[in-house]
């Protein structure tokens, strides 16, 4: 029987030793975005296919690729520790990849063939006993996830913010871009997002390109989001 969401992120938290599962399943979703990120169409599809519901989505609205695909970048932006420690990263991307492999032997299959080969440990579990706490936790000296806004935080940034709505937990701007600025338009968000380690949700249909930003490790939208906003404003306005 297919996993539901929360059996596939108690199976994760299973093999990295822990049982915090908001936390985990945070985690799992930052290495799913990740990976659709790094994949083309075809490996995307198999994924959203197999996966739960609700992870799924997750993986079908990761349409935007990233500028560098390599396994350090991928590190380095799909967990919520310090870039210092990239141990905790590893492990539960090695803990999510491989129950994939386990669970979903051919969308696992796909993924390795279209992601670059150093990704290939990460399909095997990871090793026993898990990384210590210090590895788990964030240092007192990190600097702190950002926090959540309130809804009337939200609607006093986007009076500032033409074209956008949305509230607390997601803010959007659709637009109509003339075919050809999109190449343009989307090469100069993703220098910007790598700039900021922060990335959007881009979807495409009749009506046009949607931007949808929230920060994953808060599950709402934070002053990222805000400054992330500001800036596609900035770019799609000049352009």
């Amino acid at each position: 029987m297919a996993l539901g969401r929360k059996a596939f992120v108690h199976a994760v938290g299973k093999r990295i030793g822990r049982d915090d599962l908001e936390r985990i399943e945070r985690e799992a979703e930052s290495v799913l975005l990740g990976v659709a990120r790094r994949v083309g169409d075809d490996g995307r599809a198999r994924l959203a296919e197999a996966l739960p519901l609700g992870l799924a989505k997750v993986v079908a609205e990761s349409t935007t690729p990233v500028e560098d695909p390599g396994l350090a970048s991928f590190l380095a932006t799909v967990s919520s520790v310090p870039d210092d420690e990239p141990e905790r990263a590893r492990y539960v991307a090695q803990a999510v990849l491989s129950l994939i492999a386990e669970e979903y032997p051919e969308a696992a299959g796909t993924l390795r063939a279209e992601l670059p080969d150093e990704f290939g440990d990460l399909f095997t579990p990871p090793p026993s006993p898990p990384p210590g706490e210090r590895a788990a936790s964030p240092p007192s000296s990190a600097p702190p996830v950002p926090a959540g806004l309130t809804r009337e935080e939200v609607e006093g940034a986007l009076e500032e913010l033409p074209g956008w709505t949305g509230d607390e937990y997601r803010i959007r701007r659709t637009v109509s871009l003339p075919a050809e600025v999109v190449d343009d338009i989307q090469d100069r968000i993703a220098r910007v997002e790598e700039q900021m380690d922060h990335h959007a949700v881009v979807e495409e249909d009749l009506d046009g390109t949607t931007y949808l930003l929230w920060t994953h490790s808060r599950g709402g939208v934070t002053e990222l989001d805000i400054e992330l906003a500001a800036r596609i404003s900035d770019i799609i306005d000049d352009v």
